[in-house]
């Protein structure tokens, strides 16, 4: 038997040996056949819509598969994970930081910490190596401070994570802040509390005592380097007291007793404390009287005997000798000539006279109680261009 293809379907043909006649074919009605073989055609193209459908999932799949497999390859190579080996050339190949600590010497000196940053694993050894670096750690040590234009105390205390008051204590700004000036060094402890110098006869109790503090928590700050209470104190040894509360003493000033300068009628800017005796009250501070109430401070007080000598502060003119009834009481005023003016209130005795030359620390009066005084005391007023300023601004420090 031959097999032929018609409308590209395989098609049975008899040949010569099969012996069968046209009639029976012929007798088939056509439509008949031709139904036959849509049936047939329609039943193998639902199997190969079948297969197909099957074998374009399959496709699908994989492709998504694929499409996977290739994101996850990317993210990976974000992750930088290293390999052995390229870990060991990293930590190699990595740049190494010196840093020499000022505070450590001779032995310490020599034990650094070798860092190599940069590298997927820091490497950390403790070794002798002159390429090391010390980590970071809390600050032991005082440093100084170079004042910078613009800089206040409570903006220096922030900068170091200190209390402004820690700052002012350890350089005696306690009475006045506001003097500190451009350039000025000041020291910065490295906690709260108090820098103490040891001084004769100083143990770790009475220090400790003097500033409100255990005895315990001084040894217990190893930069101090104690190891007990008892430990012996060497003077001029610097004692780091942390939590350490400064005591308020008041200061003690004393007035210029040289000679009087040539050349008195003109200031010289350089004022001397115009008398001796105790500072009771601040610039600025809230000063109560029965007779003007609560008022902020104009000047500073500095209390003493009766009779105690009040001299010029700076050269210049008596503008005002006389008693004001405004709570000054008996009041010498002087022109410095260079837009400065002082005034000395409370007086018992006025030993000048208006439109007299006076030179710095020439005798002017005696302290007294007259006017609006609380006590014995001289009321002493700076004024620059008739505006009120702190005399602690251009006085020596006490």
């Amino acid at each position: 038997m031959q097999r032929v293809v018609r409308d590209n379907l395989p098609v049975r043909q008899a040949t010569e040996s099969w012996a069968i006649s046209p009639a029976p074919l012929a007798a088939i009605p056509r439509i008949r056949f031709w139904t036959w073989l849509r049936a047939w055609q329609i039943s193998g193209h639902r199997k190969w819509a079948h297969w197909q459908t099957t074998n374009e999932f399959t496709r699908l799949s994989l492709h998504l598969g694929v499409l996977i497999a290739i994101v996850l390859l990317i993210a990976l190579q974000h992750l930088s994970i290293p390999s052995f080996a390229s870990t060991v050339a990293a930590f190699r190949a990595a740049p190494t930081v010196v840093v020499k600590p000022s505070s450590m010497s001779g032995s310490e000196a020599a034990l650094w910490y070798h860092v190599i940053p940069g590298s997927p694993v820091e490497g950390l050894s403790r070794e002798n190596n002159a390429h090391t670096i010390i980590p970071k750690r809390a600050r032991e040590h005082l440093i100084t401070y170079i004042v910078q234009p613009g800089d206040t105390v409570s903006e220096i205390a922030a900068k170091f994570h200190l209390k402004e008051q820690t700052v002012e204590w350890a350089n005696g700004l306690e009475l006045n802040p506001d003097v500190v000036m451009s350039g000025a060094e000041l020291i910065i402890p490295p906690i709260n509390g108090i820098v103490h110098v040891v001084e004769d006869g100083d143990t770790i109790t009475k220090i400790a005592h003097k500033y409100k503090v255990k005895p315990e928590a001084i040894v217990a700050y190893k930069p101090n380097k104690l190891y007990d209470v008892q430990a012996l104190l060497r003077p001029q040894q610097t004692i780091i007291v942390p939590g350490g509360i400064k005591p308020y003493v008041i200061p003690v000033v004393h007035s210029y007793g040289g000679p009087v300068p040539a050349g008195a009628a003109h200031g010289t800017g350089q004022f001397v404390w115009p008398a001796s005796g105790r500072l009771t009250a601040l610039f600025n501070q809230i000063i109560c009287s029965p007779m003007l109430g609560c008022v902020h401070h104009s000047g500073i007080d500095i209390a003493n005997a009766i009779g105690t000598s009040i001299k010029a502060a700076d050269s210049g003119y008596v503008v005002w000798a006389g008693y004001r009834k405004d709570g000054y009481g008996k009041l010498v005023i002087v022109n410095h000539g260079n837009g400065f003016t002082t005034y000395y209130a409370h007086l018992s005795v006025i030993l000048v006279r208006k439109g007299q030359s006076v030179g710095r620390g020439q005798l002017i009066g005696r302290m007294g109680q007259s006017g609006n005084a609380m006590g014995v005391h001289l009321h002493f007023e700076t004024r620059f261009n008739n505006i009120v300023r702190n005399p602690l601004n251009y006085l020596p420090r006490p």
